[in-house]
């Protein structure tokens, strides 16, 4: 195992690279990033998982950007390395992914995800489950209620044709705003009709149990999903192969 963590002389003694990034990606696609600004003198990070040591990364150096933890298959070079790339900077950089999915990044300007965390990187990872609440927010339509999947505003999806993904209902901020999916969008408010294909429906929303399923059809339209009863408090579906 290696560790490190340096106080504020060494730092304003001329050490490279003042703030260090590390990545890490599961085999789920989840991306992690850790951040220690090494004149907090209480800042360290675990270089090498315990384990095997002829499995350890041991050419790390201060101030060495290093990129290389997987191969060209995606295998893990060093098993031990808890991060895959590894990199130092003097700027100090906030990662973030927006309402629309995508992944930020802003010099010197913090942000807080409205949970206080984007995940706890511990609960099991399912792509194709979206807990489905409902609260106050805005988006393209206004403010007012909205759906809130996996607590992220009416984010924009992107689904794959073949695969099938539950829209869980159970949380009791649901009742009276069950979810559907239309080709068109704000669904039946905006003049269109319910998408019934590859979709299957249990329970009522807002109670235990509750879900709208549904698989995504080869050569599906882009899809949008909708409360039945009120107005503007869904998004866009994106369809890919």
């Amino acid at each position: 195992m290696a560790y490190f963590g340096n106080n504020q002389d060494n730092v304003v003694g001329g050490l490279d690279g003042r703030f260090f990034y590390g990545l890490r990606r599961t085999d789920d696609g989840e991306l992690f990033f850790t951040k220690v600004d090494q004149m907090d003198p209480d800042a360290s990070i675990q270089v090498n998982k315990p384990g095997d040591p002829t499995n350890n990364y041991s050419d790390f150096e201060q101030g060495v950007d290093f990129f290389e933890g997987r191969d060209q298959n995606h295998d893990y070079v060093y098993e031990n390395l808890t991060y895959e790339q590894l990199r130092w900077d003097d700027r100090h950089l906030f990662y973030y992914i927006n309402d629309e999915g995508e992944l930020v990044v802003r010099i010197n300007r913090p942000y807080t995800y409205p949970t206080g965390v984007s995940t706890d990187g511990l609960s099991a990872y399912n792509p194709s489950h979206f807990k489905v609440t409902v609260a106050s927010g805005t988006n393209s339509y206004g403010t007012g209620n909205k759906f809130y999947l996996n607590d992220i505003v009416t984010p924009t999806l992107n689904l794959f044709e073949g695969q099938t993904y539950t829209f869980g209902q159970a949380n009791a901020s649901n009742n009276t705003h069950p979810i559907r999916f239309s080709i068109t969008p704000n669904g039946t408010h905006g003049g269109g009709v319910e998408y019934t294909t590859g979709v299957t429906k249990l329970g009522v929303a807002g109670v235990q149990g509750a879900y709208v399923k549904i698989q995504i059809p080869v050569n599906a339209p882009t899809l949008y999903y909708y409360c039945v009863n009120h107005s503007g408090m869904g998004g866009q579906i994106n369809t890919l192969t």
